[in-house]
This record gives C-alpha cells, structure tokens and sequence, in this order.
C-alpha cells in the first residue's frame, strides 16, 4: 500500500475545494447526509482503485445510488455495534444496581468489578470491528447486498492472509480520526470537513489493500 498517496490524493484534485466543501455539509445532516457521504467513495470505489492522477476525486454524480448504498453501510455498521449499545445499556444500569443495594460493601465491589469488565469488553469489541472493517467494505463493495456485509468466514479469511494490511489500516484509522479532530481546533464547523477527508483517506488505503488481495489471486 502507498500510505503517502493516501493521504495526499485529495489535494492533488484541481477540484478538491469544491467537492471537500460538499462532503462536508452533508456531514451535518444527521444519517441521511453521512449516507451521501460514505456512498460518494462507495460508489466511485473502482474510480479510487484506478488512481485517476488527473480527477483523483470523483464527481458528485449518481446522488440516488450514493444515498442508497451508504444507507445500506450503515445500517451493516449499525448492526454490528448492536453488542456495544447492549453493553452500554448495561454500563447505565450497574451504578444504579450498585448504590440500591443494601448488602454491602462486598457486593459493591464486585457490581464494580462487572462493570469494569463489561466496559473492557466493548472497549474490545469495538477494535475487533475497527479491525475487520475493510474486510467488510470490501465484501459489500462487491454488489452493495446488506448480507455481504456479513460473510463473516469471507473477511476472517480475508484478514488472517493479510493481517499486517488490516493492522496497518487499523493503526492509521487513528491517524485519520486525528485529522478530523483538526477541524475542531481551527473552527469547529470545520470538523464536517476535515472528518469528509479523514473518510476519503481511508477509503484510498482500503481500495489499496482490495486491489493488493486481487492481484495476488493471480
């Protein structure tokens, strides 16, 4: 993978300005507006495979199937964070379990010691996911089906012949959370923006490491 293109193709695009500033006021509306923005690279997703030196940003065109398929991720994602919210909903409950009980101080302790292990637990749960993500983008690019999203045998095979990729890919997602947090610094309307970039840096390492696992079919 070309970590460096990844995170200098956008500006390479003469139009960059233009189609950033786009992406990024659809991030202020609430799902429906990160549905375009994830189906923009989901749909142009062979576009960024290809290396386009001349337009290396997509053209905002193809709004309705845009819509369509970054719904569709989402709602995969959303599933696969169901755990999460549960274990949340637990987390939630264990303070108000702890200071009800009357039984000691013996319980107390051991209500805390439960709800630091269901903490670590969705701490976990959500680096596994983190891991396996550009498993599952590249599973449901294939023909944008909610259950390819799910072929969970697919992307574990995926990922035990190419771990060091997914691990490199999920070191760097830090990486691009950090530039999106840059928005907050200079202006925090700019967080939509930066965080429009952060998406297209890790789209660009994920349709990397699609066209690496392709080409070592052959």
């Amino acid at each position: 993978m070309d970590i460096g293109k990844a995170f200098t193709y956008i500006f390479k695009d003469e139009d960059w300005i233009k189609k950033v500033l786009i992406g990024g006021l659809l991030l202020l509306i609430p799902i429906f507006g990160w549905a375009f923005a994830i189906g923009y690279f989901f749909v142009h997703y062979n576009h960024l495979k290809a290396d386009d030196f001349e337009r290396p940003l997509p053209e905002w065109d193809k709004l309705g199937d845009m819509f369509i398929i970054g719904l569709k991720f989402i709602v995969i994602y959303i599933v696969y964070f169901i755990p999460i919210f549960f274990l949340e909903m637990v987390l939630t409950l264990i303070p108000i379990l702890g200071f009800s009980n009357k039984a000691g101080e013996k319980v107390g302790i051991f209500i805390a010691f439960i709800g630091f292990l269901f903490y670590f637990l969705a701490i976990l749960y959500g680096f596994f996911v983190a891991l396996i993500t550009p498993g599952i983008i590249i599973e449901y690019v294939r023909e944008y089906k909610i259950s390819d999203g799910f072929k969970i045998s697919e992307i574990f095979s995926m990922l035990k012949k190419n771990f060091l990729d997914f691990f490199i890919i999920f070191l760097l997602l830090f990486v691009c959370k950090l530039i999106a947090s840059v928005g907050v610094i200079l202006c925090c309307i700019g967080y939509v923006f930066t965080t429009f970039i952060a998406i297209g840096i890790y789209f660009k390492l994920v349709s990397q490491l699609d066209l690496k696992i392709e080409k070592n079919k052959f």
